[in-house]
């Protein structure tokens, strides 16, 4: 059942102070958070549109854009913000996560590297990097190094918990793995492929029932908005399905596989 699922961080904001105050900005932060990114975009446009020197609100549209499946126009706000600003890590760093997803993984790594460069203390590129590491490059000790670092910089970054609890999952170490989602999903509840992910650690160690219970949860909060981080509801089924065969029920089990196979779930692909 292991198939752990990656979310390079869309949200670095929360851990940036704004050197000017904008209230504009602050209200987008707030949008994006709740992954309200068609209401976050108008609102960065008409920014743009009276402050185009203003790299945050760039980089604040291309995750937006990003999120919709934007890509070439996400790439080109991030460009547009680091010709503003050519020593802004936040910018390479959303670059860093951009290029993995449209796997230009070598470019990917140097611009997390620049981030880094820029700025040896900035934590969400080390998660970023770290998840670059272990989801792309197979470079699991690398990935580890960047993780406890991101995590030693700021012990408070849910993606850094949930980045080294999906390392820990992939190196067999489910246990080690779980503290760790669950930590993530302390500081930040209610996220689908963290709750996806802890299911699937739990099914590695027969935890039934507690893995269909987060499989009801991610299925609960799935992002239909980001193109990059939903779930199809057909494998979330399967997986709530596969709980129920495990604890002998099958009525129930074949309830949910032939839901899973209704959305065009095929488990083997």
């Amino acid at each position: 059942m292991m198939k752990l699922l990656i979310a390079f961080i869309l949200i670095f904001i929360q851990s940036i102070v704004f050197s000017q105050k904008n209230e504009t900005l602050t209200m987008t932060v707030k949008l994006i958070e709740k992954e309200e990114y068609l209401k976050a975009i108008p609102l960065l446009n008409s920014l743009i549109e009276k402050d185009t020197l203003n790299s945050e609100a760039y980089i604040q549209r291309s995750m937006c854009l990003r999120a919709k499946g934007e890509y070439e126009k996400a790439l080109n706000d991030l460009k547009h913000a680091i010709s503003i600003d050519k020593n802004n890590e936040k910018a390479y760093c959303v670059l860093g996560a951009l290029y993995a997803i449209t796997e230009k993984l070598n470019l990917s790594l140097e611009s997390f590297n620049k981030s880094i460069e820029i700025n040896p203390n900035y934590e969400p590129s080390y998660s970023g990097r770290g998840a670059l590491y272990y989801h792309y490059l197979n470079q699991n000790d690398k990935a580890l190094n960047d993780l406890n670092q991101a995590i030693k910089l700021n012990s408070k970054s849910y993606r850094a918990y949930s980045n080294r609890g999906n390392l820990y999952s992939l190196m067999g170490s489910n246990d080690k793995a779980i503290i760790d989602l669950t930590m993530s999903l302390k500081l930040h509840p209610k996220d689908h492929l963290i709750y996806f992910n802890r299911a699937e650690a739990y099914v590695e160690i027969k935890n039934y029932r507690k893995a269909k219970r987060d499989y009801f949860n991610s299925m609960k909060y799935n992002n239909k908005m980001n193109l990059f981080e939903k779930l199809e509801n057909g494998e979330i089924y399967y997986g709530i399905g596969y709980c129920f065969q495990e604890l002998n029920k099958t009525k129930k089990a074949e309830k949910y596989f032939e839901k899973a196979k209704d959305l065009g779930y095929d488990n083997d692909k």
